[in-house]
């Protein structure tokens, strides 16, 4: 599913206690796709220090 345009499809799945799986999260890193490597993002990485979390951490499962 693509997480960021499908708002109401993780809501519905979150009500029902289905679990999402993203598929190339962050960018899809190493794919002619990227634009740009957010996983090297000096401001991901500090929002997610001030947070005490991973920059990576978002509560859903990944497929890399």
């Amino acid at each position: 599913m693509e997480i960021e345009i499908r708002k109401k499809k993780r809501e519905f799945c979150k009500a029902r206690g289905i679990h999402v799986t993203a598929y190339s999260p962050l960018g899809a890193k190493g794919t002619p796709r990227a634009m740009n490597d957010v996983m090297e993002s000096d401001v991901l990485k500090e929002i997610a220090n001030d947070r005490g979390k991973s920059d990576v951490l978002s509560g859903r499962a990944s497929i890399p």
